[in-house]
């Protein structure tokens, strides 16, 4: 974990000039989510999100008090980060087994597509169904298709609550033929629609 995100930068260029892999051996993760910084390193930087805007509020709600009068705090206001903003230096499933690892990560990042099922990741890898079904229950992971299915519940509830994506659009980004087969899942892993998942997490 870096200081800031322009030193997690630099962390993940030092590991690429030592020929270590980000996340595959190494994840990174920065602070304070600066976009530009964020999306623009060779390998998008996962960061901390500290609620720079909040700061900025409960700063100007302190001055104004003490304009008016009112005595300083007598102790420092803590703001909690927000939340970590996941993005490819730290967005995978750790796996000792090598062939796993190149599975998890092929589904990271092809989850957007329709054709990502069992049937398919089987046959791209040169696997059997069940001998895939056996490295995922070695490493304790779920079934292949609930590890998909998980993955693709993630991506969505992302885009549902960071993004002003139409539900149709969520649907394509995530590997969906039709919102109506997006909505018909969404409501069977979270048991609601997602523009009323979207309401909620936003209100």
């Amino acid at each position: 974990m870096a200081a800031h995100d322009l030193l997690g930068v630099t962390i993940l260029d030092a590991c690429r000039a030592v020929g270590l892999k980000s996340p595959a051996q190494v994840a990174v993760l920065g602070v304070d989510n600066e976009e530009i910084i964020c999306e623009c390193a060779q390998v998008p930087l996962s960061s901390v999100d500290n609620g720079l805007f909040l700061q900025g509020r409960e700063a100007a709600r302190l001055l104004g008090n003490l304009i008016l009068g009112a005595a300083p705090p007598t102790a420092p206001v803590l703001i909690k980060p927000d939340r970590v903003i996941v993005r490819s230096s730290s967005d995978t499933i750790a796996a000792e087994e090598p062939r796993l690892a190149q599975i998890l990560q092929y589904l990271h990042d092809r989850i957007h597509s329709p054709e990502v099922n069992v049937k398919e990741v089987s046959a791209r890898f040169g696997l059997t169904r069940r001998v895939l079904g056996q490295l995922f229950a070695e490493a304790e992971l779920k079934s292949p298709i609930e590890v998909i299915h998980e993955i693709r519940l993630r991506h969505a509830c992302h885009h549902l609550k960071e993004s002003s994506l139409s539900i149709n659009e969520v649907a394509t980004k995530c590997g969906f033929s039709s919102a109506r087969s997006f909505c018909r899942f969404f409501r069977k892993m979270k048991g609601c629609s997602p523009e009323t998942w979207r309401q909620a997490t936003k209100a």
